[in-house]
């Protein structure tokens, strides 16, 4: 299934003020969990970022707020509240 959205202006300008804190978030190192949910957040500037979370590594890492904010926005599109 491939879903497209529109996301309000006011959610652009949440998720680049977060993007902007991930450049203070260092290396997380991995934890295993066979049942937590995985993140695979990846940044396209002058050279990729990408960190590899799940739910045990999640918080404390200066990302967990760009992930539950690209969640939501995500759940919003899926459930068809943003427009296409």
């Amino acid at each position: 299934m491939r879903i497209s959205a529109k996301a309000p202006s006011a959610d652009l300008m949440q998720i680049a003020s977060l993007l902007a804190d991930t450049k203070s978030a260092g290396s997380v190192r991995p934890k295993d969990c066979s049942d937590c949910l995985q993140y695979i957040v990846e940044i396209q500037v002058e050279q990729p970022l990408v960190w590899h979370l799940n739910d045990l590594n999640l918080e404390g890492s200066g990302l967990e707020g760009l992930v539950k904010a690209l969640m939501t926005l995500m759940d919003r599109a899926l459930s068809g509240q943003l427009k296409a």
